[in-house]
């Protein structure tokens, strides 16, 4: 967003959605080519589109996405940003880049490295049948601000994958097997969610009882003091 908007503003998401359009299956060291459009942008709401291609595959889409971000970040975000596009050899730049440089982006790496598996690791994750007949998953999460954007609050492009994490436990669930594929998403960032307050509490819950067994709707939720910070529906096959 930052290189269409006037003000140079990154913004924060306010909604992500993406649908899966091609059959193709992604194999671990594949790679894939992501374009991203700018729509529009006003005084607070930012628009993106976003296509997702295999890279053997470069004509045909993969998913198609959209973005949603609330741009007004303060004062002191603008004149960062203003001076980070139109004065990137300033002093008060070379500053800020010196500092972001020592952002502990290699900690991810050696944790993921560690633990042996993805880095968003959910804890005391439990799926049970309900009386009403549904399925519920839960599980929490331990923040650090390697989750976190840059003011601080976890990243909504994190909250979306540990939404999807939490509900495909439900999905597998009821649909009866491990191998499932995410068909489609829409994820609304209620609230911001500090990386420095320890534990979040993560549900999911299957919505509907299809006639096509072969599907589940699931609805995800991300709670933050005791009120939905994060709410995600999606579409399993």
């Amino acid at each position: 967003m930052c290189n269409w908007d006037k003000k140079g503003r990154p913004g924060v998401s306010v909604s992500l959605s993406a649908k899966r359009l091609g059959l193709q299956r992604l194999e671990p060291d594949d790679g894939i080519i992501v374009k991203t459009t700018y729509k529009k942008a006003g005084k607070t709401l930012g628009f993106l589109n976003v296509d997702i291609f295999h890279e053997k595959e470069p004509g045909k889409v993969m998913v198609r996405g959209q973005h949603v971000k609330f741009l007004p970040m303060g004062i002191g975000t603008s004149i960062l940003t203003s001076h980070l596009r139109n004065y990137p050899g300033s002093p008060f730049v070379k500053g800020f880049m010196s500092v972001l440089a020592t952002y502990p982006m290699h900690d991810v790496i050696r944790l993921g490295e560690s633990l042996g598996h993805d880095v968003l690791n959910l804890e005391d994750v439990r799926t049970e049948p309900t009386e009403t007949g549904s399925i519920v998953s839960t599980g929490n999460f331990e923040l650090t601000k390697l989750y976190g954007n840059p003011i601080g609050n976890l990243h909504g492009g994190c909250s979306a994958m540990l939404s999807s994490l939490i509900a495909k436990h439900a999905a597998q669930k009821y649909l009866e097997k491990k191998d499932i594929e995410l068909e489609q998403i829409n994820v609304n960032l209620l609230s911001g969610i500090p990386t420095k307050k320890g534990a979040v509490t993560l549900s999911a819950k299957i919505l509907e009882d299809f006639d096509d067994k072969d599907v589940a709707l699931t609805e995800a939720v991300i709670k933050y003091r005791d009120s939905t910070a994060v709410d995600c529906l999606m579409v399993w096959r």
